[in-house]
């Protein structure tokens, strides 16, 4: 789950939630945006909550690798988890390359771009859904799994849902990734932490 919370509120903001919710503890604790000047007291409390054993795992989204850097170099606990928009147009294969490195899970959000249809109707994604009797999102998915990514694809519909599950019955070889590779071109279809205009949040 998702909260977007300030610095001495993090915790207050939490428990809040966990009385909502009827619940004693959660899985997972997401910082939702490294807010300059209070995401690290944010994650320091997220720390407690790790220890004191309110969640089970503790994580960042929109984080790049300074920010992932700052929070390791003077914390306990780094995130299990950073989330980050990823997509064929915007692989974060650096970001990637750091989770990895660091033993932190990379987590794409709109792995589709929203569906933007320069990218879903791209000749190379759908050269190779064709070659594989698959979907353009299956295929996206399908190059997150075998990155190590864990997508999380947004389905209303029971057909979309059945999709996304079904991508363990082929694979990508090296030459279709590599294609895919080339597709990134570092285009955003949500805010990057560096140059956001917080007003706009």
């Amino acid at each position: 789950m998702n909260y977007l919370v300030r610095g001495e509120y993090t915790k207050k903001a939490f428990l809040r939630s966990l009385n909502c919710l009827g619940i004693k503890k959660l899985g997972m604790y997401l910082l939702h945006f490294p807010y300059l000047g209070s995401y690290l007291d944010c994650w320091h409390d997220m720390e407690e909550l790790y220890k004191e054993g309110y969640v089970e795992a503790t994580g960042v989204c929109n984080c790049h690798i300074h920010h992932l850097e700052a929070i390791r170099k003077e914390s306990e606990i780094i995130p299990f988890v950073n989330q980050v928009e990823c997509h064929p147009y915007l692989a974060q294969n650096d970001i990637l390359l750091y989770c990895k490195e660091n033993n932190i899970q990379m987590e794409a959000y709109s792995p589709f771009a929203r569906n933007l249809p320069d990218m879903i109707y791209n000749t190379v994604l759908v050269k190779i859904a064709k070659n594989h009797r698959k979907t353009v999102q299956q295929i996206i998915l399908r190059w997150n799994y075998q990155r190590g990514v864990i997508a999380l694809p947004k389905a209303s519909r029971i057909e979309h849902i059945c999709d996304n599950i079904n991508i363990f019955d082929f694979t990508l070889d090296s030459s279709e990734m590599s294609e895919i590779k080339t597709l990134n071109k570092g285009f955003r279809i949500r805010f990057n932490p560096d140059t956001v205009d917080y007003g706009a949040l």
